[in-house]
């Protein structure tokens, strides 16, 4: 018998045909699934008792209440009205680039600095006597998050922190450039009003940003932006950069005082902690607190600081940007591993004070920066601060008890408003878009594969802007700007303003101090 070519054909065919009919490929799809979700470094499913455990987040100072699923005591779902990352925050935890080493020695030595990335906590007075046992510095980056009442009363002559915003009865918020329908005050605040309508929101930026698509109304152009902006009374302006002559139209809006508009705050019962003054390249050793990093870390701000051999240790539960620019890394504890402090959330119109407490019964790790400091404080000689962070929790936790606060009519009769900055001419403008924290693998996934962001290789344009720098899609820019240079592919986007370059950073960016900085590009 010959056996020609086609019987082989034959044969093959009817094999695969007839083994597609059985069980055998279905059940090997089925088994491998399961395979690869039991690997080891993947957190076993845990069996046992469902309870509920109530907290707050720490992800962000917006606070939010949160209700833990818990089985075996172990948290598997966060429900309450959160964010994107703060329904994916218990599994921070459990991240492949968590930090466990601890460096043998961390030298230290000059004039240092501590930089405090989630300010307004008791961590953060603790880091601030630990900065003065040393004889240095406590600092932070520019508060981006109450940047309009910062700004307000600076012109008015009152304390930082002394003003607030009547977000529950504000009929028309206006955003130059502010991402309020994202990630900023509180979201329990603003999202729900937003969607039943009681709150409309103006939008004023010349990206297409994510609050921009959302917003009631958008526009593009600042100038005369408030003429053509549709207002219901009561209204209030809020801005990204915190310009002294943007947060000053308050006053001519009469939003200052009134119900809906910005009113006075009561002061906490406990000293607010500044940040203090440090000269150009001043710095020899600087300490960075990333276990709660709430901003984007502007790094020409930071860079300006350093003198020319600093020592950069940072404290970080994960690897992330930040962690790249260290000498010596530091684990902490991650967000709900211990009992932690949410002073009051960004733009509230009332002191308030919550204590989070820990989800998971067993933290991976328990150090905190202000554990690692005092051992250093210690092995040289110097004293540590006197309490710990749970017991100063517990201290403003029985201030609270007895605070009954005093809060006095706001009025204002005359502000100084210096003139608006002018834009330089003939030059592009860099617009960073921050993308949110990706310290969860599930927050890192929905977000490079959603395309909600466009990845951090990318800068977005103009086709027009592309054209007059005579660069196609795919090619590589080199933009510049006065802090430093970087390589980028262009994405041609008609819903970016033409002049305007954007990128995207997730927690680090090299290229501004602040939102919008001038820049120059050419190809690459």
């Amino acid at each position: 018998m010959i056996i020609e070519r086609r019987d082989i054909i034959r044969i093959a065919a009817g094999g695969v045909c007839g083994t597609m009919l059985t069980p055998v490929p279905w059940r090997l799809l089925d088994d491998s699934a399961k395979w690869s979700q039991n690997w080891s470094w993947i957190p076993p499913v845990p069996r046992g008792e469902r309870t509920t455990k109530e907290s707050y987040c720490t992800l962000c100072p917006a606070g939010c209440a949160i209700r833990a699923a818990c089985v075996a005591n172990h948290p598997v779902r966060l429900d309450g009205a959160l964010c994107a990352s703060g329904v994916a925050g218990h599994t921070v935890a459990y991240h492949p680039r968590r930090i466990l080493a601890v460096p043998k020695t961390v030298p230290v030595h000059g004039r240092i600095g501590i930089l405090d990335m989630g300010p307004r906590r008791a961590m953060s007075t603790l880091l601030a006597q630990a900065a003065d046992a040393f004889g240095g510095a406590y600092l932070r980056m520019p508060d981006r998050d109450e940047a309009t009442l910062v700004a307000l009363a600076d012109l008015m002559g009152r304390p930082r922190g002394s003003l607030g915003l009547d977000l529950e009865h504000t009929r028309t918020l206006v955003s130059f450039g502010a991402p309020v329908l994202e990630r900023w005050a509180s979201p329990s605040r603003v999202l729900p009003r937003w969607r039943t309508g009681e709150l409309r929101v103006v939008q004023i930026e010349a990206v297409e940003s994510r609050t921009a698509l959302a917003a009631n109304q958008w526009i593009t152009d600042e100038a005369d932006a408030l003429k053509r902006a549709k207002l219901e009374e009561p209204a209030v302006i809020v801005d990204a950069e915190g310009r002294p002559s943007i947060a000053a139209m308050n006053v001519d809006l009469g939003a200052i005082g009134r119900e809906g508009g910005i009113v006075a705050r009561a002061p906490l019962p406990w000293r607010r902690v500044e940040s203090a003054a440090a000269a150009p390249h001043s710095i020899d050793t600087l300490f960075i607190d990333a276990s709660r990093a709430h901003q984007l870390v502007e790094w020409p701000v930071v860079r300006q600081w350093l003198a020319s051999d600093a020592t950069i240790v940072v404290f970080a539960p994960h690897e992330s940007g930040l962690t790249k620019k260290a000498h010596y890394v530091l684990p902490v504890a991650a967000p709900f591993e211990l009992v932690e402090d949410v002073e009051t959330p960004p733009y509230s119109a009332v002191a308030s004070y919550q204590v989070s407490q820990p989800l998971h019964p067993a933290p991976v790790v328990k150090f905190t920066a202000i554990d690692h400091l005092n051992a250093m404080l210690q092995a040289s000689g110097r004293v540590p601060p006197s309490v710990s962070a749970p017991e100063m929790i517990k201290q403003r936790q029985e201030l609270m008890a007895s605070y009954r606060p005093k809060v006095a009519r706001l009025s204002v009769t005359t502000v100084n408003v210096p003139p608006s900055e002018v834009e330089a001419g003939g030059e592009l403008l860099l617009v960073v878009a921050r993308a949110p924290d990706r310290g969860s693998p599930l927050i890192t996934k929905l977000y490079e594969e959603s395309g909600l962001f466009a990845p951090e290789h990318l800068v977005r344009m103009h086709p027009e802007t592309a054209a007059r720098l005579g660069v196609g899609s795919k090619a590589t820019l080199l933009i510049e700007t006065q802090h430093g240079l970087t390589r980028r592919s262009v994405l041609p986007d008609p819903a970016i303003r033409p002049g305007f370059l954007e990128i995207t950073e997730t927690d680090v960016t090299e290229l501004c101090a602040g939102r919008v900085t001038a820049a120059k590009a050419r190809k690459g």
